[in-house]
């Protein structure tokens, strides 16, 4: 969930800057944007998986464990 809801709000941050700010400009190359985009999500995407693992993976062990016994 956590992977999916970052590329669910990328996704949609991407499409509505593009609307906001690209719109009317037509002579834009649009690969430079997508490209910066992407870089964002795969940072954010990567550093939430980092923070997870940090942070949770011991006490979802904890439960994991648990309700295996």
């Amino acid at each position: 969930m956590l992977v999916l809801g970052i590329l669910l709000q990328i996704s949609l941050m991407t499409l509505g800057l593009y609307l906001i700010i690209f719109y009317e400009a037509f002579d834009f190359n649009i690969g430079i944007f997508l490209g910066f985009m992407f870089f964002l999500s795969g940072v954010s995407i990567g550093g939430g998986l980092a923070f997870f693992n940090t942070h949770y993976k011991s006490t979802y062990q904890l439960i994991d464990q648990f309700t295996k016994e």
